[in-house]
């Protein structure tokens, strides 16, 4: 009995050794991967019951991370890009100390993104000298950055570079989105080349080498699956820029009839992405996937944590930014979200940050892009760096904040011709969807032309003209942009005044915070309206406070926003606005018609209805329609 077990023993080795091993040639490997993390060192989002934010934290993504490491043998860590903008954290220490939690930490390669480029490549060599770069074991990567203007970063980034886990050969490869690079960054003299063409070179280099190819990408899942698409040997893709998240792994057949697996892992530390697979002579097999929240759930690593203490404790100390992580300056009585619609295209982030633009500086209309609306703002008590991180692209060294706001003219027919081409290109971008106050655009996407896109296009409520000069704010960044699209700014003028500190103060004046998506833009095309909760479409009555407030003769008027929603019928809502003293007596009215439902604005000179000055004291604005009556206090100063 015993020499026939020996024998069925040795007729089992002899059969593993005929079929290749496999026993001994299975390597198991683990993937931990993240991108567009974008600062967001502390947690942030809805808040517990001890005012702290649910969602992410360097602090706890460390100690899952630790975890993981101590468990497992075969760890590759990856970043796919974007550790710029986003808090300031980013504009007070130009993401140094991601970088080197990153190294401390044990990440294997970082992708560069597009918004390493958003303070120039001076800004990003010298955060990578300050990181201690080049480092050992830890590599930053990108295929098709042409670099030969900037040697110093050629020096750097790396197209592409092996490393051996445990028994196995992984090549990695990095990737650059070239478009939102070029065209909304600031690159030069770097330029973002053709992603295709880098990729195949990089796959070509690293395939007959290498026991994996792993692609680690910042270019958006739709770039992502062409790139599968069409260059083969590509076994993962671990991508980033457009944060998504993908709770299963998304697959691609490849030119080679092989299957490229693609995972995202979102943004702003939300989730860490953990793949686990087994190796096998020339296969692979998943054998988990996740990701992994990283919220309120998971305890802060006291080491990680005490260094993100420090950098608030430093970045409060500095002048420019005061307690913004600690004081509470105003509330949201609902998230305030960023993304649009499939008919209405303006969300309730985009209208707040309008309105702010336009009251600030007094011009017919504001425009801001979707792509520069960071995050939502939150239900709750808000602080400065979370209105800060709804709005944080652009970098200003002097106030160490974003973009500036800037003020123009355009004619009727340039600003018609520049709404029918973000309306065309935003079908293939999200981030040209145009936000806008002061102005009502319909169009239709089934009529791609410059010509016959744009259904009906109003400023102030009144159809334009295409003869007339229309002054407008936007910010720096979005004025920059206006070349691409063939537009020239006429009498651009700088207003002094940060994005952000226009919209922080519409905000404290405005708290509690209400906004909506309202249907300033829409897509006529798309037959399903936004009416749920977390759309925020306007169905009531709205009366925003006034702007400034107090005001006084100095300021010369006062600007009051307010909403009607769709009326039951054809007719419009009839509409009185009037101003009150304290005594209950009328002194003026300001509108007194019938309106159709949309966003409007009125302003009072603190003139009575003979055209006199009254006195300082307090007033009423009140606006009465149908059912409702709305009520705002002014205070008036001489």
């Amino acid at each position: 009995m015993k020499g026939f077990a020996c024998s069925l023993l040795a007729l089992l080795f002899f059969t593993l050794f005929l079929t290749g091993h496999a026993w001994t040639q299975v390597d198991t490997l683990v993937i931990l991967n993240l991108s567009d993390t974008h600062s967001h060192l502390l947690p942030y989002g809805p808040e517990d019951s001890e005012g702290k934010g649910k969602r992410g934290g360097l602090a706890r993504t460390a100690k899952i991370i630790n975890q993981i490491k101590s468990e497992e043998k075969n760890v590759l860590m990856v970043h796919a890009g974007d550790v710029f903008t986003g808090d300031l954290m980013s504009n007070k220490y130009h993401i140094v100390p991601q970088l080197q939690f990153f190294q401390k930490i044990g990440f294997d390669v970082l992708t560069i993104g597009n918004h390493e480029f958003d303070r120039t490549p001076e800004t990003l060599k010298r955060a990578f000298r300050e990181a201690g770069f080049p480092i050992p074991g830890f590599e930053l990567l990108s295929a098709n950055l042409d670099m030969t203007e900037e040697p110093e970063l050629a020096a750097l980034v790396k197209p592409f570079t092996i490393k051996q886990i445990g028994n196995l050969k992984i090549g990695l490869f990095g990737l650059t989105i070239e478009r939102t690079t070029n065209s909304f960054s600031y690159p030069a003299p770097v330029v973002a080349t053709d992603y295709l063409a880098a990729g195949q070179a990089a796959v070509d280099s690293l395939r007959p080498k290498c026991d994996l190819v792993i692609g680690v990408t910042h270019l958006g899942y739709e770039q992502d699956s062409t790139l599968a698409l069409n260059v083969a040997g590509i076994d993962i893709i671990t991508g980033g820029h457009d944060h998504r998240a993908h709770f299963t792994p998304r697959t691609i057949t490849n030119p080679e009839g092989k299957t490229t697996y693609i995972v995202r892992a979102g943004c702003f530390y939300n989730y860490l992405g953990y793949t686990k697979l087994a190796y096998n002579v020339d296969t692979f097999d998943i054998l988990d996937y996740k990701l992994i929240p990283i919220d309120s759930t998971v305890a802060e690593d006291p080491i990680a944590k005490a260094t993100v203490d420090s950098l608030v404790d430093s970045l409060q100390a500095d002048p420019r930014y005061g307690p913004v992580y600690d004081e509470i300056i105003a509330e949201a009585a609902f998230d305030i979200d960023e993304t649009v619609g499939a008919r209405y295209k303006d969300s309730s982030l985009g209208n707040l940050v309008t309105d702010a633009f336009r009251l600030a500086t007094d011009t017919d209309i504001a425009i801001q892009v979707a792509g520069n609306l960071r995050q939502p703002i939150y239900k709750g008590q808000l602080t400065g760096a979370e209105i800060f991180q709804a709005i944080s692209t652009g970098y200003d060294e002097e106030t160490g904040y974003g973009h500036n706001i800037v003020k123009f003219k355009l004619m009727g027919a340039d600003l018609k011709f520049g709404m029918a081409f973000t309306a065309i290109e935003c079908q293939t971008d999200g981030d040209l969807c145009v936000q806008a106050s002061g102005l009502e655009l319909t169009y239709d996407s089934r009529f791609p032309s410059l010509v016959f896109i744009v259904k009906s296009f109003k400023i102030g409520g009144q159809p334009y003209k295409l003869d007339s000069l229309y002054t407008i704010t936007t910010s720096s960044g979005v004025a920059d942009f206006l070349s691409f699209a063939g537009l020239i700014p006429i009498d651009l003028e700088e207003t002094g005044l940060t994005e952000y500190q226009v919209v922080r103060d519409f905000i404290i004046d405005n708290s509690p915070l209400e906004y909506y998506s309202e249907g300033r833009i829409q897509d006529i095309s798309k037959t399903s309206v936004e009416n749920s909760p977390a759309k925020s479409v306007a169905r009531s009555f709205r009366l925003n406070q006034n702007y400034p407030n107090p005001f006084s003769a100095t300021n010369a008027r006062t600007h009051i926003n307010y909403y009607l929603p769709e009326p039951d019928n054809q007719a419009g809502h009839q509409v009185a606005i009037k101003i009150y003293n304290i005594l209950g007596e009328e002194v003026a009215t300001l509108i007194d018609k019938v309106q159709p439902f949309g966003s409007y604005q009125v302003s009072w000179d603190g003139k009575n209805v003979n055209g006199l000055k009254v006195p300082s004291g307090i007033y009423f604005c009140r606006l009465t329609t149908s059912g409702t009556v709305l009520t705002r206090k002014m205070i008036l100063l001489h």
